[in-house]
């Protein structure tokens, strides 16, 4: 169509130009012989050959841009298709990335809050009875806010709770357990808190004119320690060497920490006395009680 046109209009241009021409030469033919006037028209026509020519080779020319022109707008449209391709790739590949780093991201998230909850579990065993220092005393919490008389009498009427759960646990060892080392520890436990317990006693009267509590459970943690008691006298041999060493080293550990608060607590020589000794003697059954438990190859 284009071809068409620009052909139309350089013919149309053309005969324009001889029309021209013709009309010149026929104004000067009015004072020249026919012969000159013959001559004249035949020089026209014979420069309208070069012009017709000249506008040939522009027609040639046009057409020639016209395709160079076509060619670079078909290269222009080839180019717009690839970059249109490759913007719809790019948004595709951001597309199917995002789902995966969103996921990438959601497992970062989950691992930090498991590992989270790993580290916030050290200290609580839901499988066994042991508690360990912080996880569950009670006792001792109970006692850290007080000062000077009131500490002592509390101190001691707890620690005199605290001892004699220990003996009731102690009587059940030699009739649950053939191991003659459990039943040589209970009875040192028997004697030496029997006579801290008469000790304390003694002190609660002389100094304070205070007895020991006569309903052992309200004292912090007896209720909990208690229930343990009674699964314990249902257990025999190994079942009962298991439980009794994993309820008897928390329970140590719970007197060694009650017994750490006097130095800060009192100034009285008895009381510090009596918390060195508990310290020094139930810090070396709950070691000698773990080497058992590796020993004979018991849950700790």
């Amino acid at each position: 169509m284009k071809r068409s046109f620009l052909f139309l209009f350089v013919m149309g241009l053309l005969v324009s130009l001889v029309l021209a021409a013709c009309g010149d030469n026929t104004s000067t033919s009015n004072a020249q012989p026919a012969a000159t006037v013959g001559t004249t028209i035949a020089a026209s026509t014979t420069s309208a050959a070069p012009t017709t020519t000249a506008m040939a080779g522009m027609t040639t020319a046009a057409g020639t841009a016209t395709t160079t022109m076509a060619g670079m707008a078909t290269t222009a449209a080839a180019t717009s298709t690839t970059a249109a391709t490759t913007a719809r790739a790019s948004t595709t590949m951001a597309v199917m990335a995002t789902p995966a780093a969103t996921t990438a991201m959601a497992g970062m998230t989950a691992s930090a809050s498991a590992a989270g909850a790993t580290t916030a579990m050290p200290g609580m065993d839901h499988g066994s009875t042991t508690m360990t220092p912080s996880a569950n005393d009670p006792m001792t919490e109970s006692l850290k806010n007080l000062t000077g008389q009131d500490f002592e009498v509390k101190f001691m009427q707890e620690m005199i709770v605290h001892h004699q759960s220990a003996i009731d646990m102690a009587k059940l060892v030699p009739a649950n357990t053939k191991r003659p080392e459990l039943i040589k520890l209970s009875q040192d436990i028997i004697s030496a808190q029997t006579k801290e317990i008469t000790d304390m006693t003694g002190w609660l009267a002389s100094w304070y004119n205070a007895k020991p509590l006569t309903d052992s459970m309200s004292v912090p943690g007896m209720m909990d320690m208690m229930g343990q008691m009674d699964k314990l006298k249902d257990a025999k041999d190994a079942q009962f060497d298991e439980m009794f060493l994993q309820m008897m080293i928390s329970h140590h550990q719970q007197a060694v920490n009650m017994a750490n608060l006097l130095p800060g607590k009192t100034q009285r020589p008895e009381l510090v006395k009596l918390g060195q000794d508990i310290i020094k003697a139930q810090t070396a059954e709950i070691e000698q009680m773990k080497s058992w438990q590796t020993a004979w190859k018991l849950k700790a």
